[in-house]
């Protein structure tokens, strides 16, 4: 990347301008400093009548004041030059700082943002390992990206100051030390080469790092269980041992770096005090304050490098955090405002010839789908793994849009609608019970964070949950722990039913919600189901016959089709595909 490139990057950290101005602020005032040194060194010496402009103008100004005899005031005027100069850099790194921090949380919003607004089927191809690592490891790597360009970039307009304070002393000897400046950091060059390879290998060790702890962490039940522990820990422990060996390598490169700008700088200094006595014959004064200026120039230069240097070894954060922010902008759904809002559910939710790929050149999952869910309906979705119910299901709430035909609500085409509006109005249960690592209450409002306790309360005793409340210790406001482990699965499959059933949803979609439950459990969902129906359409996945038995309708889908619908009785009246499932769970 230029320089150009750089500063660009370096304009998306906040208050850079700021920065910038106590930067330049900064150096001029450590350069007024250093720069009356000169008249008062050569005064002390005897040198004023040599003195070349400015210095000898200062000097005129120094004497017609009275200073010159007087250098205690002058060397207390240099010393709040100076000191106010620290003071501004002070002020420029801790607003550099809180920037690195600010610019940190930006790039976890961004990404989390981009990440929760894009389609299902991009959402869904997400690992948490993943998205885990862009959110913790990337953004605080691309925030210290950040710091170190604004050091880096912070540092150019001193180093120029000095630079030109320099070039009024000697200008010969500035392009000798010049010359040996440029000489040490093309140097550096390889380093620097390294630096980004490791810094970029950093990157992908860290992500995958996340990626395989956080999936192993999640089989954590599985391997205790199996006696698996060891072979979960050396799996892990190897991938964090690459991330060991390649920060290994970061931090010899930097150490590296810093050996070659410690022992660059000595050099430079004994050069220019050689030639500037031996060849170029300077005043003493000017060459003592030269070599001053030089004292402050050697160590800039080097954090300034080795700002440059972390920056380039942090730097592909920024870039892996821009370029998954843009993936997702480019699969984001519409904006709330783009599309006209869904006003509500009277009819009957249509499927009409609708078909799904998952990609271009897949077999279809679903195949010329025409059915009809009429309003305050139980409608059940069976048929064998595989065959594409809860494919349907996710068109139903509009989470995937289909690749042919299209999903009706009221004669209207969900895809003209917002569908967020639509989902707003959907409760939602699955096999695999969704509870936070929070209180009951947090986890029944999820969905509905303004719901009073009123509505709280109805919901449980809907779903036979009022005892459990005050069996909790705290009641609402127990910790559930993580997945609900508090509970049983009875209960929390129950507790995922009380959610779905707060703010009173046009539609219930339950996906395969008592596959894994116990008799009583289920029983229990059966009540809630048969007290609740015709108030809401619902709409349910199931493997166990026994749940669809009250339901309106039944729609058997195979292979992506639609091969029978009928009410329970009508289907095993008709000994079809319904009646075989029915006889292979019961016989």
């Amino acid at each position: 990347m230029s320089l150009l490139g750089h500063f660009r990057r370096f304009g998306r950290l906040p208050n850079a301008g700021s920065i910038l101005v106590l930067t330049i602020l900064a150096g001029l005032s450590e350069g007024v400093g250093l720069a009356v040194f000169v008249p008062l060194v050569a005064h002390m010496a005897g040198e004023g009548a040599a003195l070349p402009p400015p210095f000898s103008a200062i000097s005129t100004v120094m004497n017609a004041l009275g200073l010159t005899t007087s250098p205690a005031m002058l060397l207390v005027a240099i010393v709040v030059l100076m000191v106010a100069s620290f003071t501004l850099i002070l002020l420029q790194r801790n607003l550099i700082s809180h920037a690195q921090y600010r610019f940190a949380q930006k790039s976890r919003t961004e990404l989390f943002t981009a990440l929760m607004n894009s389609r299902w089927s991009c959402l869904s191809r997400q690992s948490s390992g993943e998205a885990l690592a862009g959110l913790v490891q990337a953004a605080e790597r691309a925030g210290s990206a950040m710091h170190h360009l604004g050091l880096f970039i912070g540092g150019l307009p001193l180093l120029a100051i000095y630079c030109a304070l320099s070039a009024t002393l000697s200008w010969p000897l500035l392009l000798i030390a010049g010359a040996l400046g440029v000489l040490m950091v093309l140097s550096t060059r390889p380093l620097m080469r390294q630096a980004s390879r490791v810094g970029k290998e950093m990157t992908d060790a860290e992500e995958n790092y996340t990626f395989n702890a956080v999936d192993r962490l999640r089989a954590a039940k599985l391997a205790k269980v199996t006696g698996s522990e060891k072979a979960v820990i050396t799996t892990v422990v190897d991938i964090g041992m690459t991330v060991s060996e390649v920060k290994t390598a970061a931090q010899s490169n930097a150490n590296m770096l810093f050996f070659v700008l410690q022992v660059g700088p000595v050099i430079l200094i004994a050069a220019a005090i050689g030639i500037g006595a031996s060849v170029l014959e300077l005043p003493a004064s000017l060459l003592l304050v030269f070599l001053l200026v030089m004292a402050r120039v050697a160590p800039r230069l080097s954090s300034t490098q080795q700002a440059y240097q972390a920056y380039i070894v942090n730097a592909p954060a920024l870039d892996q955090i821009d370029r998954r922010v843009e993936e997702f902008a480019i699969e984001a759904e519409s904006a709330d405002d783009v599309l006209p809002p869904f006003g509500g559910l009277n009819r009957d939710i249509t499927m009409d010839r609708v078909s799904y790929r998952y990609d271009k050149d897949d077999i279809p999952a679903l195949n010329s789908i025409e059915l009809v869910i009429p309003n305050r309906s139980m409608v059940a979705l069976v048929g064998p793994s595989g065959s594409g119910k809860s494919t349907l299901m996710e068109l139903i709430s509009g989470i995937r849009t289909p690749t042919d035909g299209g999903v009706l609500l009221d004669g209207v085409d969900l895809a003209t609608l917002d569908p967020r509006t639509w989902r707003r109005r959907i409760g939602f249960v699955t096999q695999d019970t969704i509870l936070l690592n929070d209180t009951l209450r947090a986890n029944l409002i999820f969905s509905h964070p303004d719901a009073g306790d009123e509505e709280i309360d109805e919901a449980l005793a809907t779903a036979h949950l009022s005892d459990l409340v005050h069996e909790l210790p705290d009641g609402l406001d127990t910790v559930l722990g993580e997945g609900g482990i508090r509970l049983s699965g009875g209960q929390r499959q129950r507790v995922a039913l009380a959610r779905a059933l707060i703010g009173k949803p046009e539609l219930l979609l339950l996906d395969e919600a008592t596959s894994s439950l116990d008799n009583e459990s289920e029983s229990a969902i059966q009540k809630t189901l048969e007290a609740i129906a015709h108030t809401m359409t619902i709409v349910v996945i199931a493997h166990r016959l026994t749940t669809v038995r009250n339901s309106d309708m039944i729609h058997v889908i195979e292979a992506g089709h639609l091969v029978e619908s009928g009410t329970y009785d009508q289907l095993i009246a008709a000994s079809g595909r319904f009646s075989i499932l029915h006889q292979a769970q019961f016989a």
